[in-house]
């Protein structure tokens, strides 16, 4: 398999769990940690400076973010978590037009997409999700490594999951590899 399927497989099932979440969110979200799904894809591809577009645009929309956050503290339900957040993220370099720490940072970036994370209340939750670009808001998630001495069956059905998903005619676990698909 090469990066390309790789990367279309990531896709496919990044696209199925943001819809799920899409059509879940609005029932059960409350505050908390988000994850803001971004495209990148509206700056100039041919463009020498698509770097730089691209880092503008993130940095405005997260002082937008910042704001609608501090404008809007009243809509948190626990309003010490977000002092808490914004403790941790003064510590941060990143900082907006006027020396404030930012009260959302990028987490990840890869081709065209954008991860950004912040605390949100629902309301700036409903609020980020119309901003420009902005393609999904989910609710963070832990995610567990299944330990070593796991049962039989529960890795059985993980390895049919993989193959129900990815449509592989099959699937080998090397023991003591590196952590990828491959």
């Amino acid at each position: 398999m090469d990066k390309v399927q790789a990367f279309e497989i990531k896709s496919s099932l990044k696209n199925k769990i943001l819809k799920k979440n899409k059509e879940n969110s609005s029932k059960t979200r409350n505050e908390n940690y988000f994850m803001i799904f971004v495209s990148n894809g509206s700056c100039k591809s041919g463009s020498n400076n698509k770097r730089e577009e691209v880092e503008q645009q993130i940095n405005s929309l997260i002082n937008e973010i910042t704001t609608l956050i501090k404008d809007n503290r009243n809509t948190y339900e626990n309003p010490s978590k977000l002092k808490e957040f914004e403790k941790r993220s003064s510590l941060r370099k990143r900082e907006n037009q006027n020396n404030e720490p930012a009260l959302a940072y990028v987490i990840s970036s890869l081709n065209d997409r954008t991860i950004i994370y912040s605390y949100l209340s629902k309301y700036v939750v409903d609020m980020v999700e119309k901003l420009p670009n902005v393609m999904a808001c989910t609710e963070d998630r832990k995610l567990y490594l299944s330990s070593k001495k796991g049962n039989k069956t529960n890795e059985m059905n993980k390895l049919n999951e993989i193959l129900d998903e990815t449509q592989w005619s099959g699937v080998t676990v090397r023991k003591n590899s590196d952590i990828h698909l491959s």
